[in-house]
């Protein structure tokens, strides 16, 4: 059997108008929402999320192996990316899921604390340089606000919306059902045989015999 769970991660891009962080490859909002989602998904899909997941599993586990495993895409029309893993035990592919979710975003901060060093260095030169009484202080210190958390850890754009639950059943259709189908197919098969074999037998010359 196989087992499949799912883990949502909740996508809210920035608006394009906001420049609290310019610098910093943060999803931002495009004109075609398809388009953002698919774009978010695939920075959910790395494989440096995929070799983190693996070092947090069982030492069996290979990134190639994650990969295989999981399966990232926007859900329906929705701010929804779904991360779907599979594998042979329920707990496992909750398991899988769950890991590799919350290792995407740990690279996510991982990558946005690079850029935000930097975004920040260069605010405090330019608030050096202005002075603090100038105009463009408030917005400065707005700016370093918002970058301090991100380098805290919080991302703007991405968060976990919902956990994978460990499923209580394996995918198709229940034992209970395929048992009977099995059986009719059986049958069928056993009939449409009987039935080929007679019109052999009616069809053949006299004298010859057919087994």
């Amino acid at each position: 059997p196989t087992y499949e769970a799912t883990a949502e991660l909740l996508v809210t891009p920035l608006p394009q108008s906001d420049t609290t962080f310019l610098g910093v490859q943060v999803l931002r909002e495009s004109s075609e929402p398809t388009r953002t989602m698919q774009t978010a998904a695939t920075l959910v899909s790395s494989r440096q999320a995929a070799q983190l997941t693996a070092a947090k599993l069982e030492s069996d586990w290979t990134a190639e192996r994650v990969e295989d495993a999981v399966e990232v895409k926007p859900q329906g029309e929705s701010n929804i990316v779904a991360v779907t893993a599979q594998a042979g035990g329920a707990a496992t592919a909750a398991r899988i899921a769950n890991v590799y979710s919350t290792s995407a975003l740990e690279q996510r901060r991982v990558d946005l604390r690079r850029q935000v060093d930097v975004a920040i260095l260069q605010l405090r030169a330019r608030e050096r340089l202005s002075g603090r009484r100038s105009a463009a202080a408030p917005d400065i210190a707005r700016r370093l606000t918002q970058l301090e958390l991100v380098r805290n850890g919080i991302d703007p754009t991405f968060s976990l919306s919902h956990p994978a639950s460990v499923p209580t059943s394996p995918l198709g259709p229940p034992p209970w059902l395929v048992i009977p189908l099995a059986l009719l197919a059986g049958l069928t098969l056993a009939t449409v045989a009987a039935l080929l074999l007679e019109a052999l037998v009616r069809s053949a010359p006299p004298g010859v015999r057919v087994e």
